[in-house]
């Protein structure tokens, strides 16, 4: 299984060093996991990264930001929605197996809901660690 990893965490944690997304890549590579690594700082490079992970079809995504209950934080600060968040994936028709967040309120109640709601709609289901 092939592993695409985004990092799109706040300048401050660029600066210190504070990168979960680097940390998964250097386990992965330990392990012998195949991965893909990128470097996200706004919604238009975290849209290619979606189809950059389809196109690698890639089994697992690792998302390494900020969130809270609502959505999640890109580094430049666009705070998606988890319904806008839903729907990076719903326009590539596409979604991983799974989907591990590294980021506060990943797991929230509201990226089971907008999720689960999209995929009735487009059949695309996947799992969230």
């Amino acid at each position: 299984m092939r592993v695409f990893i985004i990092e799109s965490s706040y300048p401050e944690d660029f600066y210190k060093q504070k990168l979960d997304g680097i940390a998964a890549q250097g386990t992965l590579n330990i392990l012998g996991v195949t991965n893909e690594f990128r470097f996200v700082l706004d919604r238009q490079h975290f849209e290619r990264a979606i189809a950059d992970a389809r196109g690698l079809n890639c089994g697992l995504i690792h998302l390494s930001c900020h969130g809270d209950e609502d959505g999640i934080a890109l580094a430049d600060n666009h705070q998606p929605a988890w319904d806008e968040f839903a729907d990076f994936f719903q326009r590539n028709n596409w979604c991983p197996n799974a989907l591990v967040m590294s980021s506060c309120c990943g797991a929230t109640s509201g990226i089971r809901k907008s999720l689960r709601e999209k995929a009735k709609k487009t059949g695309n289901h996947f799992r969230i660690v």
